[in-house]
């Protein structure tokens, strides 16, 4: 699974006011970290179910599985980006599952809980 992209990474998205070690919330999350987190953490996903879902559709015992962390799940204070990345990536493969229901590959997603 791709590392998912730290909210200090390049331009610092704390604003000047803000103390050290802040985290931004959704409201000041730049854009274009929003957009690199789903580029870098969900779009390989797509890419990859689509280049190899259709070689193995109809392979019997066939599964395709996604793994996931509990940002799936349960939103993460000043982790939106990786938070919203992470259930979009649990929404791609129920939609996938739900797309192969007739066929014979086998979709799958695990997502680690963690204390």
């Amino acid at each position: 699974m791709p590392t998912p992209v730290p909210l200090d990474a390049g331009a610092s998205a704390r604003p000047a006011s803000a103390p050290a070690g802040h985290v931004p919330g959704v409201t000041e999350l730049p854009f274009a970290k929003w957009q690199e987190t789903f580029a870098q953490s969900l779009t390989p996903h797509f890419l990859a179910a689509r280049a190899l879902l259709p070689a193995i559709a109809d392979t019997a015992g066939a599964s395709y599985t996604f793994i996931n962390g509990s940002g799936a799940r349960e939103g993460v204070a000043g982790a939106a980006a990786t938070c919203a990345s992470a259930a979009a990536q649990l929404m791609l493969a129920q939609v996938l599952a739900a797309e192969h229901r007739d066929r014979a590959v086998r979709i799958n997603a695990l997502v680690l809980e963690t204390p």
